[in-house]
């Protein structure tokens, strides 16, 4: 066993006995009886010789453990007794009490019992000759009601298949409407390129128009330009027909259209 498990230990021993009732009692009767040795231990200004002079010459006795003690003992024994006493007086009295309170409450029931037969019956006789004619009413009112609902709900039907009937002419218009923008859109997209092309062919000579015809069909596929002119490579480059990667050239999607454009003219040429 090593030094720290023995302190442990005499902590743990230490903890359990300070729980005992008579350890509680004990402590707190120690500190109340010698009071005044602990608070001129503490706050005292002398020396630690003076207080311990001092302590032993009028505080340091018998009485000093004795006293704490005999209280902590009376305490610990005496005092469960008194409670035990206080509790049993207790018990008559909350007993009678009890009974008292029960017996008021039981008697303000029954009146409350006798009271509520009473109003019973006498809405009993009240509603009696007129629940038939309240049923009456109410199965007539429902009646009604339930005509109404069918008129509305036949309304409605009647209003929503007007209306999708409505919806679709309208959906169908704007389909027909769309197609229209859509053709247009893509005539008006094709004769702005028709246009572009037709220029830039102009631009163009036709011995670099002809070299069109033996160059490559695919789009990043490289080639030399050398039988092109310095300024149809320029017009070319700048009209995103060609990409260029140092020496070598391809066609981009735009170019591919332009190089039909120029086979289809030079092959009826």
């Amino acid at each position: 066993m090593t030094f720290a498990d023995l302190v442990k230990g005499l902590l743990d021993s230490s903890r359990e006995r300070m729980k005992t009732p008579i350890s509680g009692a004990f402590f707190l009767s120690f500190i109340v009886y010698n009071w005044r040795p602990i608070l001129i231990l503490i706050f005292s200004k002398a020396s630690i010789e003076d207080k311990i002079e001092l302590i032993n010459s009028f505080y340091c006795n018998v009485m000093a453990l004795i006293g704490p003690f005999i209280i902590a003992l009376l305490y610990t024994v005496a005092v469960p007794y008194i409670m035990m006493f206080i509790d049993r007086v207790l018990v008559v009295a909350n007993g009678a009490r009890l009974i008292s309170s029960y017996q008021s409450k039981s008697k303000e029931i029954e009146e409350k019992i006798i009271l509520a037969d009473k109003e019973l019956e006498l809405q009993d006789k009240i509603s009696r000759n007129k629940d038939r004619e309240e049923l009456l009413n109410q199965i007539n009112h429902l009646k009604i009601e339930n005509e109404q609902l069918k008129d509305e709900k036949n309304n409605f039907l009647i209003t929503v298949e007007q209306e999708k009937s409505e919806l679709n002419h309208q959906i169908q218009k704007l389909n027909s409407k769309i197609e229209l923008l859509n053709l247009d859109n893509n005539s008006f997209s094709f004769n702005m390129e028709e246009n572009e092309f037709q220029k830039l062919y102009n631009l163009l000579p036709d011995a670099d128009l002809l070299h069109f015809i033996n160059l490559p069909t695919n789009v990043n596929k490289l080639f030399p330009l050398t039988e092109f002119s310095f300024a149809s490579k320029e017009i070319l480059l700048q009209n995103k027909i060609l990409d260029q990667l140092d020496d070598v050239y391809s066609f981009t999607e735009k170019g591919l259209k332009f190089r039909e454009l120029v086979v289809r003219k030079k092959s009826t040429w």
